[in-house]
């Protein structure tokens, strides 16, 4: 496992960070694991870690709110919150 930190001008979904960052493309209809890569985002990744690391039950998750706002941020939310 390996830890990228991503500058904030590249964005996308998980392929075309994993062909930024590793040079792998992967084409449609083909998952990255059988490309031996798998890419996470930092909500699923703390979850993963607060699951197996911590034995807590996942209830709430990392929400990022940004665009026309006042202050973007991120808020540790329960799940299901409006």
């Amino acid at each position: 496992m390996e830890v990228i930190a991503v500058p904030t001008c590249i964005r996308g979904g998980a392929k075309q960070l994993i062909r930024v960052l590793t040079g792998i493309e992967v084409a449609a209809g083909v998952r990255s694991t059988n490309l031996g890569v798998q890419c996470f985002n930092v909500g699923t990744a703390y979850s993963t870690w607060r699951a197996s690391g911590t034995a807590k039950p996942l209830i709430s998750r990392i929400v990022t709110v940004t665009g026309n706002v006042g202050r973007p941020q991120n808020f540790e939310t329960l799940i299901g919150t409006r």
